[in-house]
């Protein structure tokens, strides 16, 4: 199975779930060493290839780029001697800039939802008209193309009157961390498009763009090339078959998806299961472990 991670970081909020606590993490990575097998996904997919028993293996990847992966989550995958590969956004290296969706928590809740800093996108409904709002704005801009987008968070920031500079605590990784993290043997680099844009919404030559153009930038930055993608949010309807199309002729040798389930050898490479991890405890992570098992048992 594949394991989708964003962040290792303490938080004092985190709407979108994306953040695992650097002390979670290890005990995550402990528990893997001990119940699995945990791989590369590129040797993954090599075994796939060769018809040869994936059985136990797991793979442990990131989406997006942000600093923190360096910061902490790197330390942790060299004390287990565990790889992984990091999906990174190339137009955020480097940017100064805060992902779009923290933007908006930055805006809208931080610091006026202090009293409520566990609420999250996953609960029942928003508590306050700040929450309802901030969902709302998420649910709008998601799907809008780049140019679009960026009209959208500077209207935003002219009426709440503050500025684009990124929080120290959710920036994306510098060209210079990139290229320290490409550089450890834990480390495989993969592209996850220039914008984090909505693929499926994008014309085929926006889309041409995004992949290709993301891949080459990232390829300029570390020196070497870059063969693997993760589509940017990755559901079923986040790419379509234009964007499969491009990643195919454009030599990628394989995409993952978010979407949980079992990886086999007759997993489509182009569009390849994850099981999400959330800021679980050692007995909460295990106890997920053991339904992905299930469910891959039934596979």
């Amino acid at each position: 199975m594949i394991l989708l991670y964003h962040r290792v970081a303490d938080l004092p909020s985190d709407p979108q779930l994306l953040a695992v606590s650097p002390e979670r993490f290890a005990q995550h990575l402990s528990i893997l060493r001990r119940r699995a097998n945990p791989i590369s996904l590129a040797e993954m997919l090599q075994k796939i290839g060769q018809r040869r028993r994936i059985d136990g293996d797991v793979a442990i990847t990131f989406d997006d780029g942000y600093a923190d992966n360096l910061l902490h989550a790197l330390p942790i995958l060299k004390r287990y001697d565990i790889p992984a590969t990091f999906f990174i956004v190339s137009g955020a290296v480097g940017g100064g800039a805060e992902f779009w969706w923290d933007e908006v928590e930055r805006l809208i809740l931080s610091p006026h939802d202090a009293t409520d800093p566990r609420w999250n996108v996953c609960d029942t409904a928003p508590r306050t008209p700040r929450q309802q709002l901030y969902v709302s704005l998420c649910e709008r801009i998601r799907p809008l193309d780049p140019p679009r987008r960026a009209a959208a968070l500077a209207m935003l920031r002219a009426w709440t009157r503050q500025p684009a500079a990124a929080r120290p605590t959710h920036r994306a990784l510098s060209r210079g961390e990139l290229r320290k993290l490409a550089s450890s043997r834990h480390v495989a680099i993969g592209a996850h498009t220039v914008t984090h844009p909505v693929l499926a919404q994008l014309a085929p030559a926006a889309q041409y763009h995004e992949i290709v153009s993301g891949r080459l930038q990232l390829e300029r930055i570390i020196g070497r090339p870059v063969s693997l993608f993760s589509y940017p949010y990755g559901t079923r309807d986040a790419f379509d078959r234009t964007s499969v199309a491009c990643l195919r002729q454009t030599g990628f040798a394989a995409a993952c998806a978010n979407r949980p389930g079992p990886v086999s050898r007759a997993s489509n490479r182009f569009a390849l299961p994850r099981f999400v991890v959330r800021d679980w405890d050692a007995q909460q992570f295990e106890r997920q472990w053991r339904r992905w098992r299930h469910t891959r048992s039934r596979a």
